[in-house]
């Protein structure tokens, strides 16, 4: 079985600072409460980054596809015959219907259900009804707009810019792939999935993931002692962040060897919310994905290391059990956290200095917002 070692640099050790010099801060309400600050993250932040769409497997034949639907946009993934995916907003230039409603399998070409304009497996228009009837510089090489579409790591990204605006993948995820490549993805087996709606911003689910405080208190019964939490430490990078927080009997041996992908629980934001939680032998993937200024839909993954035997099959379905338990948890204080954004008595977020990624993303995001304005 596949035994991931560190390549990157030590992220824990005597000679690595477990917490940045960003401080506490305090953070105004109106960021998790306000529609409009919603809709500026989703006009100039969430268009404009890459993040996983979903598993490379779940088009692995030519003409098969993927409809992607999330805050507000819907894009078609489709295999192609040379075996690379391309994807465009699932968006008819005609009369703005959607082409296809669903994900499956396209063997010529996607027809829009309302005139029939036919589209191929790229978005680009290859047949239109009475085309003489329209103006014709408006009906040559017409398509449906390009989105960025890259894999990696055995996962489909995605930019929603699309490939004139977006960079590189591998420069946009930085010092994050020396980090995640030694888990070999791309051969790890997809052993379940789940989701849920949580009725909460999008950004308050993604915090929870970003800091170890609360788990002391919402995971006192899950987790309990298993994980060294006051021994947690944190890296901040130009956009992303990770922290590591040592298996309980683990520490020391972690400080003197600094093998984090093997003592530890390796826990990745790709911004801005692209969440890889990795032990040795298996990883949970999230998104966080918004559906509204309220409202998340929270989307997970669980993968593991192929090669392993019946004992290792049924530790794994154990930690999955683990872990939608945990996620229930969250969930619940999702509910409650959801329940007071309307109250006079919620005026602001106060997070200390080991809750520095959840500051850090909110600076990032800030700055993408500024560096955007005039976007809609």
């Amino acid at each position: 079985m596949h035994k991931p070692t560190r390549r990157g640099p030590p992220r824990f050790g005597d000679d690595v600072a477990s917490v940045p010099d960003l401080g506490p801060s305090k953070i105004p309400a109106e960021i998790y409460t306000s529609p409009e600050r919603y809709e500026l993250e989703r006009t100039r932040v969430l268009r404009d980054c890459w993040f996983i769409a979903e598993r490379s497997e779940r088009i692995p034949a030519p003409g098969d596809f993927l409809v992607w639907e999330q805050f507000g946009e819907t894009v078609v993934i489709a295999r192609q015959e040379d075996g690379s995916a391309a994807a465009f907003h699932n968006v008819c230039q005609h009369r703005g219907a959607r082409i296809a409603p669903a994900s499956g399998h396209c063997d010529d070409t996607f027809v829009c259900p309302w005139h029939g304009w036919k589209h191929d497996l790229t978005g680009k228009v290859v047949a239109i009804p009475d085309w003489h009837d329209f103006e014709r510089a408006e009906v040559t090489d017409v398509r449906s707009p390009r989105v960025a579409v890259e894999e990696w790591a055995g996962w489909i990204w995605i930019h929603l810019g699309g490939p004139e605006v977006a960079p590189p993948l591998a420069d946009y995820l930085g010092e994050v792939v020396a980090e995640l490549a030694p888990y070999e993805m791309e051969n790890m087996v997809l052993h379940a999935t789940a989701s849920w709606e949580m009725p909460a911003n999008w950004k308050a689910v993604t915090d929870a993931f970003l800091e170890v405080y609360h788990v002391a208190q919402t995971h006192r019964v899950t987790i309990g002692e298993a994980l060294s939490v006051r021994d947690t430490a944190i890296t901040l990078f130009d956009r992303h962040s990770m922290y590591v927080v040592p298996f309980t009997g683990h520490v020391e041996r972690l400080r003197a060897e600094q093998e984090h992908q093997r003592d530890a629980i390796s826990h990745y934001l790709v911004y801005p919310f692209s969440i890889f939680n990795c032990e040795r032998y298996h990883i949970q993937a999230f998104t966080p994905v918004p559906t509204g200024p309220h409202s998340t839909r929270f989307l997970c993954w669980h993968l593991i290391q192929p090669g392993g035997d019946e004992r290792f099959l049924t530790e794994m379905d154990r930690s999955w059990d683990l872990f939608t338990r945990v996620a229930g948890e969250d969930l619940y204080v999702a509910e409650q956290s959801g329940a007071t954004r309307q109250s006079m008595g919620y005026t602001r977020n106060l997070n200390n200095e080991r809750e520095c990624r959840i500051t850090h993303l909110l600076n990032v995001m800030q700055e993408h917002i500024a560096k955007n304005e005039g976007t809609r």
